[in-house]
């Protein structure tokens, strides 16, 4: 019984592992090196004002947050640009939420798609000219 149960898990967590890239559900996407987060409709470019009063523009192309993105700041130069590929999976983060009326705090879970950086990232400074350059594949730095 113990086997059965075992490999019917296996068989269970792998379908919902790789079930991801079989159909696009509408989901949250969040991109971490430029603070943005939004709920995904369908291919879009956004255009995203920052805290520090720059500007992000992400060309959003799937709903796993394939993307093309460029950081400006907030004189109007480029700070960088770069792609994401799609994130490996669903992730989930604990937010501490309080009720303004009672004052009562509690988590919420959000779940979202975190994308990886891929290919070329460049870095420029506050005059316009290339500070530094990487190159990712999947997330990880070549």
């Amino acid at each position: 019984m113990k086997r059965l149960l075992g490999a019917f898990m296996s068989v269970f967590f792998t379908s919902v592992l790789f079930s991801q890239n079989d159909s696009c559900h509408s989901e949250w996407i969040y991109y971490p090196e430029i603070g943005t987060r939004f709920f995904y409709a369908k291919p879009d470019t956004i255009k995203d004002k920052q805290s520090d009063g720059g500007a992000a523009e992400i060309i959003v192309l799937n709903c796993w947050g394939k993307a093309i993105v460029k950081r400006y700041d907030k004189k109007g130069n480029l700070v960088f640009e770069g792609a994401y590929c799609e994130s490996i999976g669903l992730l989930k983060t604990y937010i501490l939420v309080e009720d303004l009326v009672s004052g009562q705090r509690s988590y919420v879970v959000f779940t979202h798609y975190e994308p990886l950086k891929d290919g070329n990232w460049i870095y420029y400074n506050s005059k316009g000219k290339i500070k530094k350059k990487e190159v990712y594949k999947k997330g990880i730095l070549q």
